[in-house]
């Protein structure tokens, strides 16, 4: 099991980020979950 989730982005990058791509990356990463969880809630449950 890899201990890093995304295969094609090398954890180095994220340590270039400035602490403005940071925030605009954890809002973009919320808006998205948040988005996520909304729609699975509207959704009839399946058996899967």
């Amino acid at each position: 099991m890899h201990t890093w989730p995304f295969p094609n982005i090398p954890p180095e990058l994220f340590d270039t980020l400035t602490d403005d791509e940071w925030r605009t990356l954890e809002a973009l990463t919320q808006t998205y979950l948040e988005h996520v969880a909304h729609r699975q809630q509207r959704l009839p449950a399946t058996n899967d």
